[in-house]
């Protein structure tokens, strides 16, 4: 895991399973439960990064990182998911976690990066202009292939 100071909050990039971090998650930073197995097969992927913010031992934000290959251009990257806890909110932490996320794309030679969010969503659209990026309107289908499985 490599890291960077800022403060109270160090920012990771999680490479593998260690430690005790899975147990201590700020409420809202992410969508869904984090589990061991789910966890372990994105990690073993080389073309997906996980970065998390700590604080006093507790994951107080994360995004994953994803390396996307085209056959008529060159790699880009898509970064996922931004969460932080509402209690760390406005503090620099999504700009770090951006800023380590853009380096790792950086990194893996994309020539592009881009980001996702729902139209309603003000504060992550505010955020991602105040980063520079300009608004691109796409329209997203999505759909279940098999029903969810219960996680392990």
């Amino acid at each position: 895991m490599s890291q960077t100071e800022h403060a109270e909050v160090t920012i990771h990039r999680l490479r593998a399973l260690g430690g005790d971090w899975m147990e201590k998650i700020a409420e809202e930073v992410f969508d869904h439960r984090v589990t061991r197995s789910r966890l372990q097969a994105f990690l073993a992927d080389p073309t997906r990064a996980l970065v998390i913010a700590a604080k006093n031992g507790a994951v107080v934000g994360q995004l994953r990182a994803h390396l996307i290959l085209h056959p008529d251009q060159g790699p880009e990257c898509l970064i996922e998911n931004l969460g932080v806890s509402p209690a760390q909110q406005r503090q620099g932490i999504a700009s770090r976690l951006v800023a380590e996320a853009l380096a790792i794309a950086g990194e893996w030679g994309c020539e592009g990066v881009y980001v996702m969010t729902e139209p309603d969503n003000a504060p992550a659209r505010g955020f991602y202009a105040a980063q520079g990026w300009s608004d691109s309107t796409v329209t997203l289908y999505d759909g279940r292939l098999m029903p969810p499985k219960t996680p392990s």
